[in-house]
């Protein structure tokens, strides 16, 4: 409920949920499509998927704004008529790596993983470029609460998170 919550806060715009496991990835993809119904493009991007899936999911990233002057102009037209509805990308950490995404509106942070830098690595990969999203979201439920509270509490002279206590 709290991620649809989220995903209703921005409308419109490519949304990037980052879960710890592909099982997780599966399961969450499983639950959206049935709550979002046809409101919402819902993709997976992990490396259980074929390469030929992987492209697909990556084909919802619109191209940088220095090679939009490049496209046709049925092509901006498309692309600026699929702005108006979400798309929502589910993916592991490992998937992204590598991956420069300066078109992404909103990152959410939907589970931990067993290594806090994972997730570090993957808002600090997503908000380079010119255009950073607006919102970095981060969901903690269970267990994760002590990780979440250790993020929050981070003091900015600290060398590193002291993540102890938060398993």
């Amino acid at each position: 409920q709290v991620l649809l919550a989220e995903l209703d806060a921005e409308p419109f715009g490519l949304i990037i949920v980052l879960c710890a496991t592909i099982g997780g990835c599966k399961r969450l993809h499983t639950a959206l499509e049935e709550a979002l119904g046809s409101t919402s493009e819902v993709v997976s991007l992990h490396w259980a998927l074929e390469p030929e899936e992987r492209s697909k999911a990556l084909g919802i990233f619109p191209p940088p704004p220095y090679l939009e002057s490049e496209l046709s102009l049925e092509d901006r037209a498309l692309m600026r008529s699929e702005e108006t509805s979400p798309t929502v990308l589910l993916s592991t950490e490992r998937a992204l790596r590598g991956l420069d995404l300066p078109q992404v509106d909103q990152i959410i942070l939907f589970d931990f993983p067993r290594e806090a830098d994972e997730y570090i690595r993957s808002v600090g990969k997503a908000t380079r470029g010119p255009r950073s999203p607006s919102r970095v979201t981060f969901l903690a439920h269970g267990r994760q609460l002590n990780m979440a509270k250790a993020f929050m509490n981070k003091d900015a002279r600290e060398e590193g998170i002291s993540l102890e206590h938060a398993r």
